[in-house]
């Protein structure tokens, strides 16, 4: 007996109603299958109408979603150039709705959980998109994630901000009451009452949770009490070109990204009012960020497949030869040192993406000059699982900081074009200019 009806004998197996809509741009949603009875209609219905980006938030996924996949073909600067990005109207999902037995079930990145319901899911096999007439068709999907991250955070595009719409600060008694200080726009504002009232916490239990976890220290005289009230700003915001990779919105309410003020407050009379601490994140840092600041050790790496560094310059008294052996096999895989063949397509990468306002689109049968070596930055203080086997993953956290054609002379990639690779580049362009992205 298979296993699948041996599980579904034992009532292991869940209840699959399926479904096949069609979704226009503004989340209209068309149904070609649906279940038979009412309560599953509606559930899935629901659930694709508070799940589905729809209008801009539509048009902000889909161009993610491309980038993500790396198929842009030059940098991308503003938001023209994102918006150059076509984004088809029609969207065709399939799939079913699943009702579990037993005990609840993780979500995974193809199931969506019915709110309100312990064990009962949007599982979809298929997502599809199309033009107003064209044909059915599915954007690539790159599993690696650090591919992925390399994809996105090279457009600096993925820095911009969407346009601020407006400001408006509530203040939320423990007992419920609440009220603005300016008035937030119709649309939004029931949504904005409820996400006040949800995000602060619904009961006496949540509502401390949230203030102790805004002061995040347990020895703070006020942190065993719950305060009388809250105070917090809501910006809205058009939505971004592309999703941002960090500073998610608190939610979309009618065509408007909702982020909270890094300014909190909390008062324990009604009366006087305490800013809450500011936290690392409202302070702007992240990972990328620190990762900047990170002491670190300049790294040769050879097209032979050399590795160097100067002796005694990791720090710490962890650093071991398995760690050495790591950081060259990771260095030896960003690269492909030590095969010609893999080296030369990186370096070529390399200095396209380092010099792509100068080079411009090169046509692919135009042959670059294959670097000799590259100096890197890499951090000083290796964690102690970045050997071969181990689960840190360092080629996030290297950096190229000088190219060498020859072996001998050292270009830094912030100066301007390498006189090796001014005969590449059209007239007028080989001086270096920098656009930093606008806020």
């Amino acid at each position: 007996m298979g296993d699948a009806k041996r599980r579904k004998q034992l009532g292991l197996m869940p209840t699959l109603h399926p479904f096949e809509v069609e979704v226009d741009r503004d989340g209209k949603l068309s149904f070609i299958q649906q279940p038979v009875g009412e309560a599953e209609r509606e559930q899935i219905a629901l659930t694709l109408t508070r799940m589905l980006p729809v209008g801009a938030h539509w048009d902000q996924a889909y161009r993610t979603t491309y980038v993500m996949a790396g198929l842009p073909e030059a940098l991308l600067n503003t938001r023209e150039d994102v918006e150059a990005i076509t984004v088809p109207p029609r969207r065709r999902l399939l799939g079913e709705l699943a009702i579990w037995p037993g005990e609840p079930r993780e979500e995974d990145a193809d199931s969506v959980q019915v709110e309100g319901t312990v064990n009962t899911w949007l599982h979809f096999r298929l997502r599809q998109h199309a033009s107003a007439h064209g044909p059915w068709s599915s954007l690539p999907v790159v599993d690696d994630f650090e591919q992925v991250l390399g994809y996105l955070m090279q457009h600096p595009v993925l820095n911009l901000t969407g346009e601020l719409v407006g400001s408006s600060t509530a203040e939320l008694t423990q007992g419920g009451e609440l009220s603005w200080t300016v008035q937030p726009p119709e649309a939004q504002r029931a949504g904005l009452d409820e996400l006040t009232r949800e995000w602060s916490g619904k009961t006496p239990e949540l509502w401390l949770e949230f203030h102790q976890d805004r002061l995040a220290d347990n020895q703070h005289p006020d942190y065993a009490a719950a305060p009388s009230a809250l105070r917090v700003t809501f910006e809205l915001r058009e939505p971004a070109p592309l999703q941002p990779l960090f500073a998610a919105p608190l939610e979309m309410l009618a065509g408007l990204d909702v982020f909270a003020g890094s300014e909190q407050f909390y008062s324990t009379d009604g009366e006087t009012w305490l800013p809450y601490p500011l936290s690392e994140s409202d302070e702007g840092g992240n990972f990328f960020d620190d990762s900047i600041d990170l002491e670190t050790v300049e790294v040769t790496v050879w097209s032979d497949g050399r590795v160097e560094w100067a002796e005694d310059a990791f720090t710490g008294e962890t650093f071991t030869d398995l760690q050495a052996e790591g950081l060259r096999a990771s260095l030896r895989d960003f690269t492909g040192a030590g095969d010609s063949a893999t080296w030369a397509e990186y370096s070529r990468v390399t200095l396209e993406e380092l010099y792509s306002d100068e080079l411009l689109a090169l046509d692919a049968a135009i042959k670059l000059p294959v670097l000799s070596a590259v100096k890197m930055d890499v951090p000083a203080e290796l964690p102690d699982d970045s050997g071969p086997d181990g689960a840190t993953d360092l080629q996030m956290l290297f950096f190229e900081n000088e190219l060498s054609f020859d072996g001998e002379t050292w270009r830094d990639v912030e100066e301007e074009l390498p006189p090796e690779l001014v005969r590449f580049a059209p007239r007028g362009s080989a001086a270096r200019t920098i656009d930093m992205p606008t806020e």
